[in-house]
């Protein structure tokens, strides 16, 4: 047991010496090896050195002497160039100089003639106006003095001539206006004669509203009749157009023509106449009955036909509103006034009778006529009414 640890010991001291042994060969190893390793590097580096600061010393002296060579270069190509533009300037300066002394020469010659020639132009003009002016003052006296003799002779002709003619004319005047004095107060007295004739023949005058409520009846009638009239001619001489009119340009493709449009428009004027007469034969139908509103309505339908007429209307229709017109005034005349007054009847107190009879029975059964207005009372005869006409 103890030389088995004595050989364990002895074997693990000799693992261990040689362990060392190993560890101390390879660590001399590696270090010779680091040595020889950072020695080479070392050389390498030394040599890298010394090569790089030979080619910065090469590259170096090139670019100094190559730099060198340019400076050279450029001072001399800058001192060609100076000497070069020095002598150019100088060339044009003096060129400029040159050409503006000639030019300036130039100028005072060109200058010296213009005013030369201006001077002789403007003494030849002011001789020439002078003589000019002179022969037009001369002319113009000439012609001054034959136009004044003329004028004086033509003056004291027309003077002579003017009071002739002015005395001739006063005599035609005085002449002509004894004449129409002289007529005149022979028109004047007829028509004297003949208003005082028709003044005791008018309605006024006489009483009896008839005529003239017959003259506005026909007047009323007629310009109904004439308005008809009118308008028949005016149809019958309407052109028949060959197509429509812009507004209703589109019927035509509804087979509307320009005579249906005629033909229409012929209708409708027909059928406002034909309202027109009915309208006024109303109207003298009920002026002839007594009613008052008739001849309010006839004057203002007349009025405003007349109005219509005369901005828009034909000659007839002017002539037929004008007539309505004029039975309208007729009808608001002092003669006519009686025929529109309300009538007042009078009523009678009957005799005491035994027998009880009818209202309208008196004495023997005849009716008693009631008492009219003393102003008609003579219109009870044949024609003394309208409707007897």
């Amino acid at each position: 047991m103890h030389s088995t640890v004595a050989g364990a010991r002895a074997a693990a001291h000799a693992v261990s010496v040689a362990a060392r042994a190993t560890a101390h060969a390879v660590s001399m190893a590696a270090r010779t090896t680091a040595h020889a390793v950072s020695m080479a590097a070392r050389t390498t580096a030394h040599a890298v050195s010394m090569a790089a600061r030979t080619t910065a010393h090469a590259v170096a002296v090139a670019v100094r002497t190559i730099g060198n060579a340019i400076s050279v270069a450029a001072r001399t190509t800058a001192h060609a160039t100076a000497v070069g533009a020095r002598a150019v300037a100088d060339a044009v300066s003096t060129a400029a100089r040159t050409t503006a002394h000639a030019t300036a020469v130039g100028a005072r010659t060109t200058a010296h003639v213009t005013a030369v020639g201006a001077r002789t132009t403007g003494h030849a003009t002011a001789v020439g106006a002078r003589a000019v002016a002179h022969a037009a003052s001369v002319v113009a006296h000439t012609v001054a003095h034959a136009i004044a003799v003329a004028a004086r002779t033509t003056a004291h002709a027309t003077a002579v001539g003017a009071r002739a003619v002015a005395h001739a004319t006063s005599v035609v005047a005085r002449t002509v206006a004894h004449a129409i004095a002289v007529a005149a107060r022979t028109t004047a007295h007829a028509i004297a004669v003949v208003v005082r004739a028709v003044q005791r023949h008018l309605p006024a005058n006489t009483g009896n509203p008839v005529p003239a409520i017959a003259a506005a009846f026909a007047l009323i009638s007629g310009a109904g009749l004439l308005n008809l009239w009118g308008t028949i001619t005016t149809v019958s001489r309407m052109p028949i157009p060959d197509s429509l009119p812009p507004a209703i340009a589109l019927l035509e493709r509804y087979g509307v023509t320009g005579t249906h449009y005629a033909r229409t428009q012929a209708a409708v004027e027909l059928a406002y106449a034909l309202v027109i007469l009915g309208s006024a034969l109303l109207l003298a139908v009920a002026v002839r009955d007594r009613h008052r509103w008739a001849r309010i309505a006839t004057a203002v339908l007349a009025g405003t036909a007349l109005f219509y007429a005369t901005n828009a209307g034909t000659g007839t229709q002017s002539l037929a509103a004008a007539l309505g017109v004029a039975g309208a005034v007729i009808t608001f005349t002092k003669g006519a006034a009686p025929w529109f007054r309300p009538r007042v009847l009078s009523a009678e107190p009957f005799a005491p009778q035994r027998h009880q009879t009818k209202p309208h029975q008196h004495l023997g059964g005849q009716a008693e006529p009631l008492p009219s207005e003393p102003v008609l009372a003579r219109q009870a005869g044949p024609g003394g009414d309208l409707r007897n006409l």
